[in-house]
């Protein structure tokens, strides 16, 4: 494809001439569009193929009347092109802008400031020092962008045996929301976001410890500033035609059969410390990985998730949102409780050392009515109220997050007991 281009007439006597001529010639499609769309704004490059006939050159460019003025930047990639002046006009009433000298230097970006309201085309007055094709790409922000990434995934398989095979089949989807004035065509697509799909706010919680400015002595707690949050880039796989004004919903992932793994989990706050008690029941999960079979080796946005059971037509299951999902990355879709396998916390005593420091001694009692061996993991947190140290354990464990992570396969009918050891010491007065 080209851009059309006419042989520029000099301002003067005929601006009127040159406002009505530089009107009819319109661009062509780019070669080439990339759109990088966060929350509430979208980054646009297009790349445009200019064949021109002779050595200076009026373009005619479309632009979003949604589009940032100040942000407008231009590039040639490979050849030297001299920008004599732009101006920013609407299809309806032109206007044109004084003239600014620019030179565009290959591989460099030019950024002139833009007056006014914003207007849907963009006329750059450039040179070249020969007559031939040059690739002219245009970039700029645009507001009124937005995006929500959403999930369906439907369970195959007997829930509540264990032994039953389990297979997921999973959809996922990107709407975006714009209003705006132009179409574009053939884009290559990426959205940008958090961990999270929830909106960014002040931190409700109590934070930093400050002194109130006007009473001294009165200590308040106010709000921490929560520190900025890591995106990422989730690119949209194909290429998106994108109406204005319209909702465009886009195939994110799809993927059927996926081989599901159970695990059964639990967090320390959901324990129980009651020696009489049955204890708590575990929750099931199911497990799959983000590889290649299911997004072609792509991270996964977050977004709102619908769980079935069955096919679609099914009941709803569950509904809850997903995390950000690295490549390759675990994904774990909670099936609720089961009262086949419960877990309970018993304390074997406190004991005081000769160094100073004391020794509480804890067991987990695991009780597996399944007929078949299960793979259980337990986030454990000491109920000990001080800094404290594992200092022994009857099985392998892993340190997160001030957790002690187990994670091991318990067999059929049968109950098992983990005892660890954490070390602590009493504050000195």
């Amino acid at each position: 494809m080209s851009v059309s281009c006419r042989n520029s007439i000099r301002a003067g006597g005929l601006l009127a001439l040159m406002m009505g001529a530089v009107a009819s010639g319109l661009a062509q499609d780019p070669v080439e569009v990339d759109l990088v769309i966060g929350r509430g704004w979208a980054c646009v490059t297009e790349t445009y193929r200019v064949e021109c006939k002779r050595t200076e050159t009026t373009l005619d460019l479309p632009i979003d009347e949604d589009a940032v003025s100040s942000s407008v930047s231009l590039r040639s990639p490979r050849r030297e092109v001299d920008v004599h002046g732009w101006r920013l006009a609407s299809s309806r009433s032109h206007r044109v802008e004084p003239p600014t000298i620019l030179t565009l230097i290959p591989g460099d970006s030019i950024r002139p400031a833009a007056q006014g309201e914003a207007r849907d085309r963009l006329l750059v007055d450039v040179s070249v020092r020969t007559p031939g094709t040059f690739d002219l790409v245009l970039s700029y922000l645009m507001t009124n962008w937005n995006w929500e990434a959403s999930y369906q995934m439907s369970v195959r398989g007997e829930i509540r045996n264990p032994a039953s095979p389990i297979s997921i089949d999973l959809e996922g989807w990107v709407e975006l929301n714009r209003m705006g004035s132009r179409s574009f065509l053939n884009a290559q697509v990426q959205v940008v976001g958090g961990e999270t799909s929830e909106g960014v706010g002040e931190n409700d919680q109590l934070g930093i410890l400050n002194l109130d400015p006007f009473s001294p002595l009165s200590d308040l707690w106010r709000p921490e500033v929560a520190p900025p949050a890591l995106e990422h880039a989730y690119p949209i796989p194909g290429v998106s035609t994108l109406l204005p004004g319209r909702k465009s919903l886009m195939q994110l992932v799809s993927a059927r059969r996926v081989t599901g793994q159970r695990l059964y989990g639990i967090t320390a706050p959901d324990i129980p410390s009651d020696i009489r008690g049955p204890g708590a029941p575990m929750t099931q999960y199911l497990l799959f990985r983000n590889d290649r079979a299911i997004a072609q080796g792509r991270s996964l946005p977050p977004g709102r998730s619908v769980i079935y059971l069955g096919a679609l037509r099914s009941s709803i299951h569950q509904e809850g949102r997903i995390r950000h999902v690295a490549s390759d990355a675990e994904i774990r879709v909670d099936m609720g409780p089961t009262q086949d396998l419960l877990i309970k916390r018993i304390s074997l005593g406190d004991i005081q050392s000769a160094a100073g420091y004391y020794e509480a001694r804890w067991a987990l009692r695991i009780d597996n009515t399944f007929p078949v061996p299960i793979e259980v993991e337990v986030n454990e947190e000491p109920p000990v109220a001080l800094a404290w140290t594992v200092s022994g354990s009857t099985e392998s464990y892993a340190l997160e997050n001030q957790r002690i992570l187990y994670r091991m396969t318990i067999p059929g009918k049968y109950m098992e007991s983990v005892e660890y050891t954490v070390r602590y010491r009493l504050p000195e007065l």
